[in-house]
C-alpha cells in the first residue's frame, strides 16, 4: 500500500495551529499527500487545512462535529481512498507502521481499526462517536456506506 491510498484528517483548533498543528504538518503528515489539518472556522493559508465553517467551533467540544464533517469532506475529496485515518494534532504517527498495519486488512470490507467509542449530547441528542488517542482508521467501504446513507 502507498501513503496516497490513505486520506488523513488531523483535527485541530485555531488555538493549536501554530504549535501542535504546524509540528504535525512539518513532520509525519507530509508523508501523506491526501493528509489535511481539519479545523472549524479558522483557516490559515500557510497550512494544508480544511476549514469546516463557522458552525463547527474551535474548541475541545467541537471535536465530534469536526470528526464527522471532516470525514465527509475527506470522502468528497478522495472517494477512492482505501482508508480514512483520523487523529488529533497531539498525536505522532509513524507512517510506515500505519501503512504496514492497514495493509493487513481488506479495505473493501466495512472495518474500523483502532480507537473505541464514546458518547455525547449534541443538539439534545445522544451521539455515539469513535475516539482514540493515537487515532483510528475506517476502511473506504465503511466510509462510503456512512456518507452515502
Amino acid at each position: 500500500m502507498k501513503s496516497a491510498d490513505i486520506a488523513v484528517g488531523v483535527f485541530t483548533s485555531a488555538l493549536n495551529l501554530h504549535e501542535r498543528a504546524l509540528s504535525v504538518q512539518n513532520t509525519w503528515l507530509r508523508f501523506f499527500p491526501n493528509g489535511y489539518l481539519v479545523g472549524g472556522w479558522y483557516n490559515d493559508p500557510a497550512l494544508k487545512m480544511i476549514a469546516l465553517g463557522k458552525d463547527v467551533g474551535e474548541d475541545y467540544h467541537s471535536a465530534h462535529r469536526k470528526q464527522f464533517l471532516g470525514l465527509i469532506e475527506l470522502y468528497r475529496r478522495f472517494p477512492d481512498a482505501k482508508w480514512f485515518f483520523l487523529t488529533g494534532c497531539d498525536a505522532y504517527i509513524f507512517p510506515a507502521h500505519l501503512l504496514e498495519l492497514l495493509d493487513t486488512y481488506d479495505h473493501a470490507s466495512e472495518l474500523f481499526v483502532g480507537g473505541h467509542c464514546g458518547a455525547a449530547q449534541i443538539d439534545g441528542e445522544r451521539i455515539i462517536y469513535p475516539i482514540g488517542g493515537p487515532g483510528f482508521a475506517l476502511s473506504g467501504m465503511l466510509v462510503k456506506n456512512i456518507v452515502d446513507t
